[in-house]
């Protein structure tokens, strides 16, 4: 993880600033805080995998107790380690935020080995990330849109229904007060 990037001409406080940021966050205990990343997605011949206009971010897992949730397309919900979790994609951004999570140990067994839903529905069993992260957040679904650039056009027949996605989410979490803790390489 790249943390921190050499440039010219620059002083050693920024340096020292980014230091007491980061050792104060760690001091804190984790399972306290709400922690998001989004990953990029690459396909078989190594290009990202790009859903949406300007934001190139496919996936998103949500962090608990030093573990990882996601919803894997073959798996389903599960936990993972960050080990794990980086082998389907790439963290790329993480978003943070100080509210208790702790309402997380009665959420998350609610969705945990619910399959993955390739059908992006809001009201069935079945599950997608931005869906399970959405929920387990109170977030709101709003009508979804599936833009022919990036989709196969036999998801047209779900533009407009109730549903969530990465970027959405990104967005919406920003608003509510989530701090972006770092970006990687």
């Amino acid at each position: 993880m790249k943390l921190f990037h050499k440039t010219k001409g620059h002083s050693a406080i920024p340096f020292i600033s980014l230091f007491f940021f980061y050792a104060s966050f760690f001091s804190r205990p984790l399972s306290a805080q709400i922690v998001v990343a989004w990953m990029e997605l690459r396909n078989y011949q190594g290009k990202v995998i790009q859903l949406e206009p300007n934001f190139y971010f496919a996936h998103i897992a949500i962090k608990w107790k030093e573990r990882w949730l996601h919803a894997h397309p073959i798996r389903g919900v599960e936990w993972v380690s960050l080990q794990q979790l980086e082998s389907f994609g790439k963290i790329k951004e993480i978003l943070v935020s100080d509210k208790d999570s702790e309402f997380l140990s009665k959420e998350v067994p609610i969705f945990l080995g619910r399959a993955f839903d390739s059908e992006f529905s809001w009201s069935d069993e079945k599950i997608y990330c931005a869906e399970l992260i959405a929920k387990l957040l109170n977030i709101k679904p709003t009508p979804m849109h599936f833009d022919l650039k990036y989709w196969n056009p036999w998801y047209q027949k779900y533009e407009g229904y109730p549903g969530s996605s990465p970027a959405k989410l990104y967005y919406e979490l920003q608003q509510q007060g989530y701090r972006r803790f770092v970006q990687r390489d």
